[in-house]
């Protein structure tokens, strides 16, 4: 298993890898009743206090209550890394640059909502680099979370929820060859059941929201800052790449209106350390006669250990 170090130290500048491996907890099972109608969520100090019975990889089981994102962040952006050593974080999605939010949902219909929830287990000390993620089940019974069950997908990347399953992609193994993969589970009051499992694809649609994308600056684009022809202009623009730079471009109009055209552009088998891919999304706005660039978002696409494979928002290391 890869080290943690590349990808978190973007995230504090100085820590290092994490491990975790779970295992479940016999649930104590409250006797409180829902009175509200709407469904009932665990609070993030709800789950934080909650004890969970971990098998953590050279020092066996351990029964803790996990810190909060907020506390080792505190500690790692001051240097204190060594106060929180040994401990379980609580990830809570609070963090721009992590795609890991607490899931809730109702699994049995008794207006409590169920909670999933990324651990890790910082290691022991500063020599201790190999590391481990975890999706901790957590049943709410009348109020009280109680954990019952965890799955240990990899080193994660992103978790969601899409379709009523839950979809988590992982950093690729040797196993894998180093590809990125993505899990798909069912999620039940028993926990998380793995339902397939694929390597990513680099084929699927440009996301509409800005936040998923890394802004470019405008004035990179000055000569297609206006235009007649968006299109033709870009592709003037980048055909001079394309021999030398770009094994394989792919141009896409995702939106042409009377108000608005967006291109998008996608480039492939980058011969480069760090990016396999690029893709570009332009974003152009009527003004007068001609188009006036109005933004221009990228993803990348990274190679292994370098962050990333799937599409993201986030620079290559």
């Amino acid at each position: 298993m890869a080290s943690f170090y590349p990808y978190l130290a973007g995230i504090t500048g100085t820590l290092g890898g994490l491990s975790l491996m779970a295992y479940p907890l016999s649930p104590i099972l409250p006797t409180a009743v829902a009175t509200d109608l709407s469904p009932q969520q665990l609070s993030l100090a709800d789950l934080q206090q909650t004890e969970y019975t971990l098998d953590v990889p050279g020092r066996g089981q351990i029964v803790a209550s996990p810190i909060g994102w907020a506390e080792f962040i505190a500690a790692a952006n001051t240097s204190n890394l060594e106060t929180v050593y040994g401990q379980v974080v609580l990830i809570d999605g609070s963090e721009a640059e992590l795609d890991l939010p607490i899931i809730y949902r109702d699994l049995d219909g008794d207006q409590f909502e169920e909670a999933l929830v990324t651990l890790w287990v910082m290691p022991q000390n500063a020599d201790d680099t190999n590391g481990y993620t975890a999706l901790a089940t957590l049943l709410n019974q009348g109020g009280h979370p109680v954990h019952v069950s965890t799955e240990w997908p990899g080193f994660l990347y992103e978790v969601t929820e899409r379709d009523d399953q839950i979809i988590a992609y992982v950093e690729g193994r040797p196993e894998d060859g180093y590809q990125e993969q993505v899990l798909t589970y069912d999620w039940t009051v028993n926990g998380l059941e793995k339902v397939s499992q694929e390597p990513i694809s680099l084929d699927g649609p440009f996301p509409e929201g800005r936040d998923r994308y890394w802004v470019s600056a405008r004035d990179r684009w000055e000569s297609v800052r206006a235009t007649a022809d968006p299109l033709g202009t870009l592709q003037a623009l980048f055909a001079g790449w394309a021999e030398t730079q770009i094994p394989q471009q792919d141009w896409v109009v995702l939106t042409e209106t009377e108000d608005r055209i967006v291109v998008g552009l996608t480039h492939r088998g980058l011969q480069d350390d760090s990016v396999s891919a690029i893709r570009y999304r332009f974003e152009f706005v009527a003004e007068g006669p001609q188009w006036r660039l109005d933004w221009v978002g990228q993803q990348f696409s990274c190679g292994w250990g370098r962050g990333r494979q799937s599409w993201h928002h986030q620079l290559c290391s």
